[in-house]
């Protein structure tokens, strides 16, 4: 959690407007809701039924314009 909020701090320092999720689900809803997201930020190790390589690979195969950058907390 903490690593997530200095990493929202960092995008919004930047000057843009970070998008926060707990897990999969939540991004995944998120990314269906907007169509204005251009990167994407996922720890390896989330909470819920996807880890951080599946929401990689499934934000790829749907949403294949938006970059992906994943991280590992370890």
């Amino acid at each position: 959690m903490m690593l997530r909020m200095r990493a929202v701090d960092m995008v919004a320092d930047a000057g843009y407007t970070p998008l926060e999720a707990l897990d999969a689900a939540e991004a995944v809803a998120i990314l269906e809701s907007r169509s204005d997201v251009a990167l994407m930020c996922t720890d390896i190790q989330m909470p819920g039924q996807m880890d951080g390589l599946g929401l990689a690979h499934a934000v790829h195969e749907r949403w294949p314009a938006i970059k992906i950058i994943v991280i590992s907390g370890n």
